[in-house]
C-alpha cells in the first residue's frame, strides 16, 4: 500500500497519478475525521472535497516539505472549524430573525385583537335589531333570506338594516379600523 513518501514522489513524476494516490490513500479517513468535527456526514464529504479541489488547483504539493498526509489532515481540520464557525453565525442570524419575527407577529396579533375588541364595542352601540342582522350576516355568515326567515322580516329590510349598520360603523371608526373590519368579515366568509 502507498505511504506518504510514495505519494509525494508520485507527484514529482506525474501530478495526476500523485493526486489519485493521495485521494485513494486518505479520502475516506479524512471524511471520517471531518465528520468527527462537524458531526454531519454530508458536510464532511463536502469539506474534504473542497480541500482536495483546493489542493489540486493551487498545486499545494509543490509547497509541502513535511508529510503530505499530515498536511491534508491540517487542511481538513481548519476547513471543518471554518465550516462550524459559519454554521454558528448562520444559526445566530436565523435565531435573531426568528425572535424578531415572533415579536412582530405577537405585536400584530395584540393590535388586531385590540382592534377587533374596539370594533365589537362599536357594533354593540347599534340598535338591537340592526345589531342582530349585522352579526347574523357578517359573523354567522347567514344569507339574507335566512336572516329574514329567522327574524320574520323581508329580505329588503335585512338589506336596508345592513346598509345602515355599515354606514354607522363607517362614521364611528377611522378608515384603518374600517378596513380591519372589512378584512375580518371577508375572512369569516371564506371559513
Amino acid at each position: 500500500m502507498s505511504d506518504a513518501k510514495t505519494i509525494l514522489s508520485a507527484f514529482q513524476i506525474n501530478e495526476g497519478e500523485g493526486f489519485q494516490l493521495l485521494y485513494n490513500y486518505c479520502y475516506r479517513s479524512l471524511v471520517y475525521f471531518a465528520d468527527s468535527i462537524v458531526d454531519d456526514p454530508e458536510a464532511a464529504e463536502d469539506i474534504v472535497q473542497e480541500v482536495f479541489v483546493d489542493f489540486w488547483i493551487h498545486k499545494r504539493h509543490l509547497y509541502i516539505s513535511g508529510s503530505i498526509v499530515d498536511y491534508m489532515y491540517k487542511c481538513v481540520r481548519f476547513t471543518s472549524l471554518r465550516y462550524l464557525k459559519k454554521q454558528k453565525k448562520q444559526q445566530q442570524v436565523y435565531t435573531s430573525f426568528a425572535a424578531e419575527r415572533e415579536e412582530e407577529e405577537t405585536a400584530f396579533e395584540d393590535l388586531e385583537t385590540d382592534r377587533l375588541e374596539f370594533l365589537f364595542s362599536i357594533i354593540d352601540k347599534l340598535p338591537e335589531e340592526r345589531r342582530k342582522i349585522f352579526l347574523m350576516v357578517s359573523v354567522k355568515n347567514m344569507k339574507y333570506q335566512e336572516v329574514a326567515d329567522v327574524l320574520g322580516i323581508s329580505v329588503n329590510t335585512v338589506k336596508t338594516q345592513l346598509v345602515r349598520s355599515i354606514r354607522f360603523l363607517r362614521e364611528q371608526i377611522n378608515n384603518d379600523l374600517f378596513f380591519t373590519l372589512f378584512f375580518f368579515l371577508l375572512e369569516k366568509k371564506r371559513v
